[in-house]
């Protein structure tokens, strides 16, 4: 009888810790991409969202605000002077198109320091 009490004990504890697993927050202004086994299946909207514990997984969040990224260039003038000139970039995730700009160079400033041309 006292392993039946253990057992259901185990039991219980593990459809509580399987229960508070399943929910998750995602903030306004974001997205969270949600990945079953490894296999994108949904983008969870800003709220309280709900997800299979143990199978399913949050990938990754997407911030939809405008992002301002500041990259400094430098360049050469006409008279051979070197000037070092700061460039503001904002961007921003479109939410239609979240799935797609999620691993893009877009979301990695260094890849969009690279976008822009210098002439040095």
């Amino acid at each position: 009888m006292e392993i039946f009490f253990v057992l259901f004990g185990i039991l219980i504890t593990v459809v509580v810790i399987a229960i508070f697993l399943s929910f998750f927050v995602v903030n306004q202004q974001s997205a969270a991409l949600v990945e079953r086994f490894g296999r994108f299946i949904r983008i969870a909207q800003p709220g309280l969202n709900m997800k299979i514990p143990f199978v399913e997984r949050i990938s990754g969040y997407v911030n939809l605000r405008l992002t301002q990224l500041d990259v400094e260039v430098e360049t050469k003038t006409q008279d051979d002077v070197f000037v070092k000139i700061t460039a503001s970039v904002q961007y921003r995730v479109l939410s239609n198109k979240i799935f797609s700009g999620f691993p893009s160079p877009w979301t990695k400033p260094a890849a969009c320091r690279s976008l822009i041309p210098s002439n040095s």
